[in-house]
């Protein structure tokens, strides 16, 4: 059985079982977050990443992620302190 599609927030097709999806990208690997969501036929969300003068990150989300099922695509390559995410 085909996956039904409808327009996404952006006006994109996207297939009825992934409506509920959220994807947002880390700083390590963005085009792998933008082949995975090709591939899915999801958009990849906006996320802003800001960095204090203590090192910590911020990252603030630009998408409604209520009640969806949200990933955040970031491989864990070198250098991992600059490319990782406190998640808690």
């Amino acid at each position: 059985m085909a996956a039904t599609h409808r327009p996404g927030p952006d006006g994109a097709s996207v297939p009825k079982n992934l409506r509920d999806v959220v994807v947002f990208s880390g700083s390590a690997h963005r085009p792998l977050a933008e082949a995975i969501c090709a591939d899915l036929g999801v958009p990849l969300r906006s996320v802003e990443i800001s960095r204090f003068s203590n090192d910590c990150l911020q990252a603030q989300l630009q998408a409604n992620c209520r009640q969806r099922d949200v990933y955040v695509v970031q491989p864990s390559c070198r250098p991992r302190r600059s490319t990782s995410w406190s998640c808690c």
